[in-house]
């Protein structure tokens, strides 16, 4: 196994919904989520924009090769 470490996050829709989503997928078809960090919001950076954006970092067991 071995460890891979993803960041995941977007300011489009239901921000909540679709890092939840992206977990699940992550552990469906990557591997298990052994860790995870807690949500930050963030400015948009190098353009203008009023939603911000939701964040997230997760730690992957996967046997995938990179």
């Amino acid at each position: 196994m071995q460890e891979l470490i993803l960041g995941i996050g977007g300011n489009q829709g239901d921000r909540c919904e679709n890092l939840m989503r992206s977990r699940e997928l992550i552990e469906s078809h990557i591997g298990p989520i052994e860790e995870k960090s807690r949500i930050i919001e963030t400015a948009p950076w190098g353009y203008n924009s009023e939603k911000w954006f939701l964040n997230q970092v997760v730690v992957v067991l996967t046997e995938l090769d990179p």
